[in-house]
């Protein structure tokens, strides 16, 4: 792809973005719930990489795409 400014300078490939997702209440619900119920975990106020990965899969589980 050529770049308008600089015809000698290329530009980068197009990035693709995911579509965007739309929760539904009950599933807003259920990512809060469970989050609050752990949240004792939360050591200085962010979740761990762990506890997020946790709460990843107990949405995969509970609500497939």
């Amino acid at each position: 792809m050529i770049n308008p400014i600089d015809p000698w300078d290329s530009l980068p490939p197009p990035r693709t973005c995911k579509k965007a997702v739309v929760w539904t209440t009950e599933e807003e619900g259920a990512l809060l719930d469970f989050l609050a119920s752990h949240l004792s975990q939360a050591g200085n106020g962010n979740f761990k990489k762990v506890k997020c990965n946790a709460t990843a899969a107990h949405m995969a589980k509970n609500y497939p795409a």
